[in-house]
């Protein structure tokens, strides 16, 4: 269990910095207004035996199940383990749930054909956080910070520091995690979006269909799909399903759910326009401050200030669905943004080895005697 400690080095981690700049980027300008997928990336089936969570659930089920309800992209991320599927009505990518430490310190890896096996099984530093990140983050793939509050894996103060991540799972089918996505935000890190259902059981009306991510690409081709939410072309959704909603229901509920018509820059002003009236339409900056309401409307504008670093909306309908926007946000000569990457500090990776190298042989050490003293 030392091992992983042992290998892991210590970090600088880059200053905390806003966006800025004199101009304003938006990713939803120019989007196909048909090229909108509905894609559940999280979710697990009957693997390892049936000793972790997702027993009631075989994976040709839950293709079955999200194919009936409308959806067009999934993966089936089991813990450890990724399942090699072919659908020729439903696009599957593959995906893994890394993690099996006792502090849910998971992260979702979206399009990698090789599950990574090493973990921390006790406690992890921030250092050992980014080492995970670093050896997880692939050119070709997504990894997404999942369920932070769960067990506080991570602190907000976690995200104003990690880099080598794309995303941050905002919305599981019971919580909602848009603290540490401002957090990350407002440090200078460009992260966007993501939402599944993290379904356990199948059978669960309250966990299936519940929250999910529309992404804007041309095909469902796994590239595709995978560098649309790198460039947050995407929204989430947060609906309320009932335990007695019959898939036929649902179906007919999550067809009615409003979509985003479209979200552009006119000048300094964000317009957002979305194809049911809503509750209330907020736009939210730096720390996640509400800077504006807008009521009972489709749509909204906000006039971005000098003071703005980035803008995000968030908009609530009658019924409680809530519709989540990446954010706009400044730069000035070059888009994205350059965010210096954490950095292997030498001095403090040769002293914390020699520490576990310390505890290590101390250990042994101490094996060895209480063996001699028992006569072993």
């Amino acid at each position: 269990m030392l091992i992983p400690y042992l290998i892991s080095p210590v970090y600088d981690f880059p200053d905390k910095t806003i966006f800025s700049g004199k101009n304003l980027h938006n990713p939803y300008e120019n989007l196909g207004t048909s090229n909108w997928y509905k894609a559940n990336f999280h979710s697990h089936s009957n693997v390892w035996f049936g000793l972790t969570r997702g027993k009631n659930s075989s994976a040709d089920t839950i293709i079955h199940v999200y194919k009936l309800l409308g959806y067009d992209v999934m993966g089936i991320s089991n813990y450890m383990k990724i399942l090699n599927l072919y659908n020729d009505s439903i696009s599957l990518i593959p995906a893994y749930e890394h993690g099996y430490g006792l502090f849910k310190i998971h992260y979702l890896v979206i399009g990698s054909e090789n599950v990574n096996f090493l973990d921390f099984f006790l406690i992890q530093t921030l250092s050992n956080k980014q080492f995970l990140l670093k050896i997880l983050k692939k050119p070709e793939n997504i990894v997404a910070i999942v369920h932070p509050n769960m067990y506080n894996a991570f602190s907000e103060q976690d995200f104003e520091y990690l880099t080598d991540y794309d995303c941050v799972e905002i919305l599981r089918y019971d919580r909602v995690s848009t603290k540490y996505w401002d957090a990350a935000l407002s440090a200078g890190h460009l992260k966007y979006l993501i939402a599944n259902d993290d379904l356990h059981d199948v059978t669960a009306p309250y966990e299936t269909g519940r929250c999910f991510t529309m992404i804007n690409s041309a095909t469902k081709n796994k590239d595709q799909i995978i560098n649309s939410i790198k460039e947050g072309k995407a929204y989430a959704i947060d609906w309320r399903a009932t335990m007695f909603d019959s898939l036929g229901i649902k179906l007919m509920k999550l067809n009615e759910i409003p979509s985003l018509q479209f979200c552009k820059l006119k000048g300094d002003t964000i317009i957002v326009k979305v194809s049911k009236k809503a509750k209330e339409i907020k736009f939210i900056g730096q720390y996640g401050v509400v800077n504006k309401i807008v009521n009972d409307s489709d749509s909204g504008f906000y006039n971005v200030n000098n003071n703005d670093s980035y803008v995000r909306t968030e908009i609530t309908y009658y019924d409680s669905t809530k519709m989540y926007l990446n954010p706009v946000i400044r730069y000035e000569d070059m888009f994205p943004p350059q965010k210096e990457h954490a950095k292997v500090d030498i001095l403090k990776t040769v002293i914390n080895k020699l520490f576990y190298i310390f505890i290590i042989i101390a250990v042994s050490l101490a094996i060895r005697y209480v063996k001699y003293r028992r006569g072993d």
